[in-house]
């Protein structure tokens, strides 16, 4: 969302929070739920894509970008 409102007053949140799914994430590429829980979450893997994708290139109109 606030790479949506405004890319660039947010800048700081967007970096913390794509630090913090970075962090989650293991070398495959797989995400977990939670840095306490070992589990690889298909969902959180796939938010975690949308989330990177939508802040290095933006939004798009295409439903399924």
């Amino acid at each position: 969302l606030w790479a949506v409102l405004d890319r660039d007053r947010f800048a700081a949140p967007i970096e913390r929070a794509l630090g913090f799914l970075e962090s989650l994430t293991e070398p495959s590429g797989a995400v977990r739920y939670a840095a306490s829980n070992d589990e690889r979450s298909s969902w959180a893997t796939l938010f975690t894509i949308q989330a990177m994708a939508l802040t290095r290139l933006g939004p798009s109109d295409d439903p399924i970008a």
